[in-house]
């Protein structure tokens, strides 16, 4: 992948029937940026690791323009000490609250994006 804009495809059309998980790096601003990306059925979850601010904005703004209710929040790596986005897109809300409550139910602080 060679811009940030070509995920809205590939979110599109990884919320399935099946699980499936990516990895992906994107070199953008003479950076490596590493996307987790992992497509359930009515679901989208990304993960940005290693990431300046523009590049967030400009993840958020890619995540805000596909079909998804999007929510945000800050997760601990298992590298003591440092963190990482993840964003969690839904069809519905009863997907994202039955996911959330499944695997990420002692996260607080997850912010939804207009």
């Amino acid at each position: 992948m060679s811009k940030l804009e070509d995920l809205i495809p590939l979110l599109i059309s990884s919320a399935g029937n099946r699980r499936d998980i990516g990895g992906y790096i994107l070199r953008l601003n003479e950076m490596d940026c590493y996307f987790r990306i992992e497509a359930r059925e009515n679901a989208v979850i990304v993960d940005l690791y290693n990431h300046d601010l523009t590049i967030l904005d400009r993840l958020l703004t890619v995540l805000k323009s596909s079909p998804f209710l999007w929510h945000g929040f800050i997760n601990r790596s298992v590298v003591e000490g440092y963190r990482f986005y993840t964003f969690v897109g839904a069809k519905q809300e009863t997907s994202f609250a039955q996911l959330m409550q499944a695997e990420y139910k002692f996260v607080e602080n997850i912010n939804r994006l207009c």
